[in-house]
C-alpha cells in the first residue's frame, strides 16, 4: 500500500515491482522515475480506451531495459557514468540525456580549473597544480611518470601544468613543459622509438602535427562536440573506441614486454589502463573528436591495419600476462626450450598467437 501511495503513476509502480521481483532487490517507483527523467527508461506507452483517461504501460523492451538499469545502478551510482555504461551496452539512452552525460564532465573540469585569462589566473593553476603533483606520486599512473622523466618528481608539476593549461587554452606554456609532457606521457616514443628497423611511428622532429591538434583538442571544444552530436555519430564513435582503445592497450603491453626495453612506440601509457566499460566510455568523446582524421584515407589505412592484427596482439598482451617474464624474452629471443617448459594448453596457445601473427604480417 506505501509503494501506491508514493508511486507517482502506476505504471512506475507495476515497473517497480517487475524489477523488483527479477532483480532480487528493492527497486521503488521513484527510482524508475529518476531513471526514465534520466533518459535511460523509454517512455511508458499511453492508451486511451475512452472517457477522457488514460492508460500507461511500459513495452517489454522498456521492462527488460529497466532491469538493467537497475541492476548497474548497483555499481554505477552517479547518473551520468550509468547512462554512458548503459550506452557501451547497446542499449537505449534518450539522445539529448546520452550527449548531456558525455558533454557534463569537461563542465566539471572546465570549472575545477577555472579561467587562464590572467597572470593570477595562472599562479592560483600552478598552486593547485603543487598539490595534485604530490598525490599523483602515490598512484601508479603517477610513479609511471615519474620514471619515464628518469626519477624527476619535480618535473610532475610542469609536465601537469602544461597538459592542463593547453587543454584550456589551446596554447603550450613553455617548451621546457612541453618536452616534459612528451617525456612524462610517453608520448615522445612516437618520434624517437625504434626496435631494429622498425619505427618511428611519426617521423616528425618538430612535433608540428601534435601541436597543431593540441591547439584544437581543448576541453571546450570536445565538449561542444559532444554537445550537438548526434546519436548515429555517438555510436559510430563507440563502435571505434572498442576497436581503438583496446588495441593500443592489447599493442602497448604486447610490445614492451616483448621488446626489453620496456617502450611501445609511444602507446606506453595506454597499458596502464583498466579496461572496462566506463572507462571505454570516458573515451568516446576523444575518439568522436577525432573521427574526422579516422575518416581519411590515411585513417582507415591505420583502421585496416589494426583490424587485422587486432585479435594477434590481444592473444600477445594475454600471454605476456601470464607467462614469466624470463620465459618470455627467452621465446622471443628464439629459444625453443623454452616453449617446453610451459603446460600443453601454453603451450598451443603460444603457437596459436605465432600462427595469428604470421597470418596477418604485411607482405
Amino acid at each position: 500500500m506505501n509503494d501506491r501511495i508514493k508511486a507517482r503513476s502506476d505504471a512506475d509502480r507495476e515497473l517497480a515491482e517487475y524489477v523488483s521481483a527479477q532483480l532480487g532487490w528493492q527497486v521503488s517507483p521513484w527510482q524508475i522515475e529518476a531513471f526514465r527523467q534520466a533518459g535511460m527508461i523509454q517512455e511508458a506507452e499511453h492508451r486511451y480506451p475512452g472517457g477522457g483517461s488514460s492508460e500507461a504501460n511500459y513495452s517489454p523492451v522498456a521492462r527488460q531495459q529497466a532491469v538493467e538499469v537497475a541492476r548497474l545502478s548497483k555499481k554505477y551510482r552517479k547518473h551520468d557514468e550509468l547512462a554512458r555504461v548503459v550506452f557501451m551496452r547497446g542499449l537505449y539512452v534518450r539522445p539529448n540525456a546520452l550527449s548531456a552525460a558525455f558533454a557534463r564532465p569537461f563542465d566539471k573540469m572546465l570549472g575545477l580549473i577555472g579561467p587562464l585569462s590572467s597572470e593570477k589566473d595562472k599562479d592560483r593553476l600552478g598552486r593547485w597544480v603543487l598539490k595534485i603533483a604530490r598525490y599523483s606520486l602515490t598512484t601508479l599512473h603517477g610513479r609511471w611518470m615519474k620514471s619515464r622523466l628518469n626519477g624527476d618528481r619535480y618535473g610532475i608539476p610542469d609536465l601537469l601544468y602544461t597538459v592542463l593549461h593547453t587543454y584550456i587554452t589551446g596554447q603550450i606554456p613553455s617548451d621546457v613543459g612541453f618536452e616534459l609532457m612528451l617525456k612524462g606521457s610517453g608520448l615522445i616514443g612516437l618520434y624517437q622509438h625504434r626496435i631494429g628497423e622498425l619505427g618511428p611511428i611519426v617521423p616528425d622532429d618538430n612535433y608540428e602535427g601534435l601541436k597543431s591538434f593540441l591547439k584544437q583538442a581543448t576541453l571546450t571544444a570536445m565538449r561542444d562536440r559532444a554537445a550537438v552530436a548526434t546519436l548515429a555519430e555517438l555510436e559510430e564513435a563507440r563502435e571505434m573506441t572498442r576497436l581503438v582503445i583496446p588495441f593500443f592497450r592489447d599493442f602497448a603491453i604486447a610490445v614492451s614486454k616483448t621488446s626489453g626495453q620496456g617502450r611501445a612506440f609511444g602507446l606506453d601509457l595506454f597499458g596502464l589502463i583498466k579496461l572496462d566499460e566506463l572507462t571505454l566510455a570516458n573515451f568516446v568523446p576523444m575518439i568522436l573528436f577525432v573521427m574526422p582524421w579516422i575518416k581519411t584515407d590515411g585513417g582507415q589505412t591505420v583502421l585496416a591495419a589494426m583490424r587485422s592484427r587486432a585479435v594477434a596482439y590481444r592473444g600477445m598482451a594475454e600471454l605476456t600476462e601470464r607467462i614469466p617474464e624470463a620465459l618470455v624474452k627467452r621465446l622471443v629471443a628464439g629459444d625453443a626450450s623454452a616453449l617446453s617448459e610451459l603446460d600443453p594448453e601454453l603451450q598451443e596457445r603460444v603457437r596459436s598467437v605465432a600462427r595469428e601473427l604470421a597470418a596477418t604480417a604485411p607482405s
